[in-house]
């Protein structure tokens, strides 16, 4: 499963006040995340990704993902259990005159086959 979402931030929103938009997703692991950042962000856009209340991508507190036509991808192995699968895009944007979007998409295992890699991995050995 690919969901797509698309985090439009105004102006001079601070990183004191960060904008967050809610992205809810089906039930099963991410195993793939991207984030882009089209033409002429500039780094002034920066974004980041919550779970349960706390930043979750990047990993660090106080860093955020910043790019100017370019896009982040990295594998992931999280699972995201019925009922608890909504994520948060946070923002700010630098820009005193221009709003500006990140574009992220999430790749999902369905519950079922993510837990027979689990069960694969687990039996293997491999976390």
């Amino acid at each position: 499963m690919l969901y797509t979402f698309a985090l439009t931030v105004p102006p001079d929103t601070p990183a004191s006040q960060p904008l967050r938009q809610t992205a809810t997703l089906s039930p099963g692991r991410i195993h793939r995340v991207f984030v882009m950042f089209p033409p002429n962000a500039a780094g002034l856009l920066q974004v980041g990704i919550e779970y349960r209340g706390s930043k979750i991508w990047p990993s660090n507190p106080d860093g955020w993902l910043l790019g100017d036509n370019m896009t982040w991808v990295w594998d992931e192995d999280m699972d995201l259990p019925p009922g608890d699968s909504s994520i948060v895009l946070v923002g700010f944007n630098l820009d005193d005159t221009y709003s500006h979007t990140a574009y992220f998409a999430f790749a999902l295992l369905p519950p079922g086959r993510a837990g027979v890699l689990s069960r694969i991995a687990q039996a293997l050995g491999v976390r």
